[in-house]
């Protein structure tokens, strides 16, 4: 009984450790500090899985646990939070962000980008021109 009391916790163990190195690495490629200065090269789960030297069903069914999200659902919320703040604060075309991400082509991060956001990214930058006026008139009145 201890055997499998122990192996538990060691599985427990291995698990936080996994996560927090996809955590790690997932903050370093997608960091939002102003020195990034480097596009993104992991996107997709496999990508993080070699990096991390385990197989990608492994690490998909350890972030489940601990979680309750995919290995692909993840990394797509840290994209999107890094391609808003790109969007928000660079003044750079939506091909150059795209390439930035990690995108091939502007088409597949405009997709990806109206998928999940329910917006296209020039939409959404249109949008937040629109609301920097309206507050820049609130404050000079």
């Amino acid at each position: 009984m201890k055997d499998n009391l122990d192996t538990y916790k060691n599985i427990s163990v291995a698990s936080q450790r996994i996560s927090n190195e996809f955590f790690e690495l997932l903050d370093n490629e997608y960091s939002t500090k102003e020195e990034f200065g480097k596009p993104v090269n992991l996107r997709a789960p496999a990508d993080f899985a070699q990096v991390l030297n385990i197989h990608v069903n492994h690490l998909n069914r350890v972030l489940k646990t601990s979680t309750q999200k995919t290995t692909t659902q993840l990394i797509a919320e840290r994209i999107l939070q890094k391609a808003t703040y790109l969007l928000r604060e660079k003044n750079w075309n939506i091909a150059e962000v795209a390439y930035f991400l990690g995108f091939k082509e502007a088409t597949h991060f405009s997709n990806f980008f109206k998928k999940h956001m329910d917006t296209t990214p020039q939409a959404y930058r249109k949008c937040l021109n629109i609301v920097c006026y309206c507050l820049m008139d609130m404050v000079c009145l």
